[in-house]
């Protein structure tokens, strides 16, 4: 990127269903962006019945630094995310993400699902789903490095977290979560993450946390 670009003109594209993802499950992204940290702002996606969800559907092997996302309405299913529907392989790095992402599960600020690498991203997002929600990221089955949550998460079934809704055999490193994490009907919600089966180490939240536990 060279300058700011101005988004949102993109909520009357494709009938309303706003900008395409780039990058799909049969044909993921692969390449590289460097945003030189200019922002993309008011980005609209409104495609509730599709899965991978996000500025990339699915990235693989592919490289995103720099990238500032701001005033974002993002509306998926499955695999949703601000940056990402899903990073595999790849590696979002010193990106941000401010404004509105929903979707069905595996929902996240930065990434629906990572099993990559996040490094020193930041989330400032009210994120929304049904089960695995978190700030930065619905699953974490990657690594999350240096990287921060001042979100809202919320969820209605299961697996909510400040930072990630579920570390499954991934790794979490110096992060912190604040906020809000509203889950007052599902289980397994936490404040950094809503349950946990991998590795953290130096990370901590203060993110106020409704739930049942």
């Amino acid at each position: 990127m060279i300058n700011d670009i101005e988004a949102g003109p993109t909520s009357i594209w494709n009938e309303g269903k706003g900008f395409e993802t780039i990058g799909s499950e049969q044909a993921p992204f692969s390449g590289s962006l460097d945003g030189q940290n200019f922002a993309i702002y008011s980005l609209r996606i409104h495609r509730n019945d599709q899965e991978f969800v996000g500025l990339f559907g699915l990235i693989r092997s592919g490289k995103i630094k720099n990238v500032q996302l701001e005033n974002i309405s993002i509306e998926g299913g499955d695999r949703t995310g601000g940056i990402a529907g899903k990073l595999s392989l790849g590696s979002i790095t010193e990106s941000s993400v401010t404004g509105t992402i929903s979707g069905d599960t595996h929902v996240g600020g930065i990434a629906g699902f990572n099993r990559g690498t996040i490094k020193r991203a930041e989330s400032r997002a009210v994120i929304s789903g049904r089960s695995y929600v978190g700030g930065i990221t619905g699953i974490n089955r990657g690594f999350i490095l240096r990287s921060f949550a001042a979100a809202q998460v919320q969820g209605l079934h299961h697996n909510v977290g400040g930072l990630v809704g579920n570390n499954y055999a991934g790794s979490i490193t110096e992060s912190e979560a604040q906020g809000w994490v509203i889950a007052e009907k599902a289980s397994s919600v936490g404040g950094l993450s809503g349950s946990n089966g991998g590795r953290i180490l130096r990370s901590f939240s203060s993110a106020q946390v409704r739930g049942k536990g």
